[in-house]
């Protein structure tokens, strides 16, 4: 058995089974002050405690299915500040990466508010063409600046990357640091009649 002690959500002490057993099943308020006074007490926030999460959709959902022609605009929400770069996966299968872009200059994003990519008044669209086919937004984000771990080749705004598929860009992205400091978010578009 163990009991946690939160005091106005920005200070957190864990209290063990010992602890619980010693107080009768109660945390006394002498041992709180005690643990309060004897340890270095930090502040902790929810973003602190939660790993890095890109959540990736649309206006239209998750699954969204859209016309040959229809214009692709995603919402990208990160519940941390974070550095993102996100790709435009084609139904041919070339990559190009679509934010940021000129129009969105800043890699780092805030934690909590939506960014519209590509943003309604910008100079550029996600035009869907196929029909039956699935084009994907994938980005990927650090709480490290991403130009210092993304390569070069792969961070110029919306220019085809040249013999690159989206497995070797994804591959390429996750051997460059631990799984654990990545966040990977993406949403695919079904283009039908």
């Amino acid at each position: 058995m163990s009991a946690r002690l939160v005091l106005d959500n920005h200070f957190r002490f864990e209290f063990g089974a010992g602890a619980v057993r010693r107080a009768g099943g109660r945390i006394a308020s002498s041992i709180a002050v005690a643990v309060f006074s004897a340890f270095a007490v930090m502040p902790m926030t929810w973003a602190q405690e939660q790993a890095l999460v890109l959540q990736v959709t649309t206006a239209d959902g998750t699954n969204p299915i859209y016309r040959p022609g229809s214009v692709l605009e995603v919402i990208l929400r990160s519940n941390r500040e974070a550095y993102v770069q996100c790709y435009y996966v084609a139904a041919d299968g070339s990559v190009a990466m679509v934010f940021p872009n000129k129009d969105q200059p800043d890699y780092r994003v805030p934690g909590g508010e939506p960014i519209t990519i590509p943003p309604h008044d910008g100079d550029f669209k996600i035009r869907l063409s196929k029909e039956l086919s699935f084009e994907t937004v994938a980005c990927f984000g650090s709480l490290d600046d991403t130009r210092s771990w993304i390569p070069p080749e792969f961070s110029i705004p919306l220019e085809t990357i040249q013999g690159v598929s989206y497995s070797d860009l994804e591959q390429t992205l996750l051997s460059r640091k631990s799984r654990e400091e990545i966040a990977k978010g993406s949403v695919t578009a079904v283009v039908s009649q």
